[in-house]
Formats: C-alpha cells, structure tokens, sequence
C-alpha cells in the first residue's frame, strides 16, 4: 500500500528558497519552542545521535525564528539541537525565518508527523490545540493528510482517565487497544481493561471479546450511574467502585476518609 502524503509539505510550508542563509548559531542562544507537541526525547537515541554528530558534523540545519532578547526559538529539528548540546558543539547551523505562532506550531507538528516522533497522546494535545486556534477536524485532516475520522478518534483519547492517558503515552498501550477504551462509557471499565492490557498483553480483539461478554451481562450503565450519584450524594469525596458480579449480584466498593463519617 502506497503511504498518502501530507496534504501541504514542509518545504511549501516554510517556504525555502535558494536565498536562504545557512548561520552558525551558538547552542546557548537557542530555546526549546513552546509549540514543540513533541514532549518525550528518547536519551538513548540522543546519545546515538550525538555520538553522529560528534563523527560527522550537523548534516541537516536547524529552523528557528527569531525570540526574545535577540535570541532564538527552536521551529525544527530539537533532536538535533540536543545531541549537538551532548557532542559538545558551541555552534548550530540554522535557518531563520519570520514566522507567526500559528506557522511556527503548524511546521513543527507536520515535521514530527512526517517523521512518525509522536506518541497518540502527543498527536491529540497538538490536535486540541489547533482546534483551539481556530481549525475544524476536516481543516486538520488535509494539514496531516489523514482522514477526518482518524482525527477526531485521535482528539478522543484526551477524554480517557489520566491514568490510562499515561500508559497510551508511555508505549504501554496501543493506539489500536486505546480506540476500544474511547467507546467505553464506564470509566471503571475502561481502568480494569487497561490495567489487563497492560499486565496480560491481551490483543485488540481480545480486548473488544472481553468488552463484548461485559455488555452482555452488564448492569446497564444508567443504573449504575444512579447508584454511584446516590451514594456519592452522601460521600461526595468517596472512591467509589460499582461492578456486577458473576453471581448476578452488585459488588460495591467504597473507600471515604474518617473525618467524612465522623
């Protein structure tokens, strides 16, 4: 299968030309963008990398535009700025460029992209914040050259527990396997099966056969939802856990601090 392109190219993106500059830039001038949505840089792969800069040089430049106090502010290529802090480099070569905000987060999130550097947690915050800036799912779509459905199942996951957001960033749970637990309405639920995703290594079908059998024998969720809201009513700060048992009965879990009773 032919891989689809990016809708807008870097090079159309940033618009190089012929005339532009290559300069040597000190390292220490340099700052990390605040639009980077890459947020993990692998040490082990900066290490190889420095270790190929110390052997070879900077093969590539760098792209900045231009900060605060006369210094610069990274657009692409901060893997590279990195290894070359760790080779012991004093110097970059760089291309500057005037850029807007919005042109500055829109490069680096389509070099990333084009480089495959995010995680599914990464694509959706980048995602959120280009929503934020004015972009539909459909304007999104055809910057990264995806489909407008992959887009919005991508924004989908920021809606996931903050532990279960953890694990999708840290590489213990598959964009595939995180896909299933968006369409779960029971957060509980969506805990225990990532927790099993996580401990067993069960595939995506498994994982959907597991979610299958549950429905089928599921205390129907808005009547979970009304036992939770009435409890909670009386331990507001209470953790709760609601789950159906085998037997058929409810099994209810609820941990409240001493003063709540007292």
């Amino acid at each position: 299968m032919v891989e689809k392109k990016l809708g807008k190219g870097l090079s159309s993106l940033i618009g190089f030309s012929k005339k532009d500059e290559i300069i040597m830039i000190s390292v220490d001038r340099i700052k990390p963008s605040a639009f980077q949505p890459r947020r993990r840089f692998d040490q082990k792969s900066l290490s190889e990398l420095a270790e190929s800069i110390k052997a070879k040089g900077v093969i590539e430049p760098i792209l900045v535009r231009v900060g605060k106090n006369g210094d610069y502010e990274l657009v692409c290529g901060e893997r590279r700025w990195r290894a070359s802090k760790f080779a012991g480099l004093e110097k970059i070569p760089a291309i500057v460029k005037n850029l807007t905000d919005e042109e500055a987060f829109e490069i680096s999130l389509i070099e990333n992209i084009q480089r495959e550097d995010l995680t599914p947690i990464e694509f959706a915050l980048a995602f959120d914040k280009l929503i934020k800036m004015g972009y539909q799912h459909e304007d999104i779509a055809k910057k990264v050259g995806k489909s407008r459905s992959w887009v919005t199942n991508m924004l989908r996951i920021l809606k996931l527990p903050e532990n279960v957001k953890k694990l999708i960033d840290e590489g213990k749970i598959s964009l595939g396997h995180a896909k299933v637990l968006c369409s779960i309405e029971d957060k509980d639920l969506v805990e225990e099966l990532a927790e099993k995703i996580v401990k067993d290594g069960i595939s995506v079908r498994e994982v959907e056969e597991i979610l299958k059998e549950k429905r089928q024998k599921a205390l129907p969720f808005p009547i979970k939802e009304k036992i939770k809201s009435k409890i909670q009513k009386v331990f507001p700060e209470s953790d709760l856990k609601i789950k159906q048992r085998k037997d058929n009965k409810i099994e209810i879990r609820l941990i409240v601090s001493k003063e709540s009773i007292l």
